[in-house]
């Protein structure tokens, strides 16, 4: 990480397909965009990470381990507004799993394709995912869409 810190321009960062050992201590300013697909990371891989990228407006996880999210909180003050969780190696089928990342102020995009979602539940005064403009889907095992007081 010292030597992506003194890129002081670095805006994107594709560390596709490698294995990780991220030295948290190091900090990266400047990146709005990392991608970190086939890692083999599990969800408590980027909280780790996610220390060292105080800037990231962007966050690509496709093709991981990651098949639950066990806290959010580190995200509550983020500027965080994509985050791409497609194709998971144990894909996610829970939809409450999803519903943990209702509280991040700034997600607008959510790509979701490619898991095992089976039906999404979906309620109005459930004050989440208030910035969401963007939900992708495809290739799930989607049959029932439940919109609550509808």
């Amino acid at each position: 990480m010292k030597l992506i810190s003194g890129l002081t321009n670095l805006n994107t960062l594709n560390l596709t397909d490698n294995r990780l050992a991220i030295d948290t201590e190091d900090t990266v300013p400047n990146v709005k965009r990392l991608v970190l697909s086939q890692n083999a990371l599990l969800w408590r891989d980027v909280l780790r990470i996610m220390h060292c990228f105080p800037d990231l407006e962007e966050l690509y996880l496709s093709e991981n381990q990651i098949s639950e999210i066990s806290s959010t909180a580190e995200f509550s003050q983020s500027r965080i507004a994509v985050i791409d969780l497609d194709s998971q190696r144990q894909p996610f089928s829970d939809w409450n799993e999803i519903l943990k990342l209702g509280d991040m102020p700034n997600l607008r995009t959510l790509q979701l394709s490619g898991n095992q979602f089976r039906s999404i539940l979906v309620s109005p005064s459930a004050a989440i995912f208030r910035s969401l403009t963007h939900l992708t889907l495809r290739l799930n095992e989607i049959a029932d869409v439940s919109l609550p007081g509808r």
